[in-house]
């Protein structure tokens, strides 16, 4: 049981009150007010959304001289690189306290608009972000929070998208040497050709002789993307990609032997390793209606050959074991991009039919 007391009236309500009764107090219908300003400030405010952006762009990119794109993930609060130790084979990515970033489905990952993770391979959304050339990229970009829609499955914890350059005139090359026999060789390519043709080159070959027995890593990639302009409207692109990996690897250790030397190769691993084939062709059609207003259309296919050794202890039995992931995709998407101007409001919008 309970017992609620009367209500009483604050004094404030009764004075207002007695304020509206009062003679001419009444408003009048025919009286015109004064301009009336609304400001909508709930698009701009965005210290209270969900999610959060980080754009890492080229010339930062080229400040760092990485060798592999995971790295620049080291720039990005909240972010975090579990490095198996294991050449050829992704890392763990944390973001927003999933751990299942390019060793699992936690993380989409997007280059020019076209997925990298893998569906039903090594792990579910598994992503090998060594194909991409640091070099060539134009930026990176962290989307953190499962709002990227336009991404489809894979992004649990975020997205995160990676835009090559597509112009410009450079020529640049970064070399770099370390401990261990490691060399990392990059260079890029922008080519403005007559009648506003482009093309882009990037090519990357990185080796190592690895700190610990049995680490060591080779691998080379080359990209490149060429693009014509039909007319004022029509623009047509082809681009491509090339990758190849051999790496061998000291696997796991066992408790016993972590605790004598953490960094050396259990007696029972023999030659583990990996080997990986990486291609990509893709083509374009982006056709503009107006300032406005422009279609995107394009049709891509991956071919891969993966293939990992690994040894592992099995009912107190260390035995190695060979997995595959052959995989051949191809695709095709559209998208319709605008810009509009309402209430001197700039809105970019886009409509990509769906399956």
């Amino acid at each position: 049981m309970s017992i609620r007391a009367p209500h009483t009236p604050a004094p404030l309500a009764i004075a207002l009150c007695c304020a509206l009764a009062a003679p001419g107090a009444m408003a009048d219908p025919t009286a015109l007010l004064d301009t009336i300003e609304v400001k909508g400030e709930g698009l701009t405010d965005t210290g209270a959304a969900g999610f959060t952006h980080t754009t890492v762009d080229n010339e930062e990119i080229r400040a760092l001289a990485v060798d592999q794109v995971d790295d620049l993930y080291r720039q990005v609060p909240g972010m975090n690189v579990q490095d198996y130790g294991l050449p050829g084979v992704a890392s763990s990515i944390v973001l927003r306290g999933f751990s299942g970033g390019g060793h699992g489905g936690d993380i989409g990952y997007v280059v020019d608009g076209i997925p990298l993770n893998e569906a039903m391979s090594h792990a579910d959304g598994y992503a090998d972000l060594n194909v991409i050339v640091p070099l060539e990229l134009k930026s990176m970009s962290v989307l953190k929070g499962p709002v990227s829609a336009l991404y489809g499955n894979f992004n649990r914890a975020g997205t995160i998208t990676l835009e090559t350059r597509k112009e410009g005139d450079y020529r640049e090359a970064d070399v770099s040497i370390g401990s261990y026999g490691t060399v990392d060789l990059q260079g890029a390519l922008g080519i403005p050709l007559p009648n506003g043709d482009q093309l882009n080159l990037a090519a990357q070959h990185v080796r190592s002789d690895g700190f610990r027995e049995q680490s060591q890593s080779e691998r080379t990639t080359l990209a490149g993307r060429w693009r014509t302009r039909i007319d004022d409207r029509l623009e047509l692109a082809v681009s491509a990609r090339a990758h190849g990996a051999n790496a061998d690897n000291p696997s796991y250790l066992r408790e016993a032997t972590f605790r004598r030397h953490p960094y050396d190769k259990d007696p029972g691993v023999q030659n583990d390793g990996a080997q990986k084939h990486f291609y990509t062709l893709r083509g374009e059609a982006n056709y503009r209606f107006s300032d406005t207003l422009k279609l995107l259309t394009f049709v891509y296919a991956t071919e891969q050959e993966f293939t990992r050794w690994f040894s592992r202890p099995v009912s107190g039995t260390w035995r190695q074991r060979e997995e595959a992931y052959d995989r051949s995709v191809w695709g095709a998407g559209a998208s319709l991009n605008g810009t509009a101007s309402p209430a001197a409001m700039p809105i970019r919008w886009s409509s990509t039919p769906r399956p």
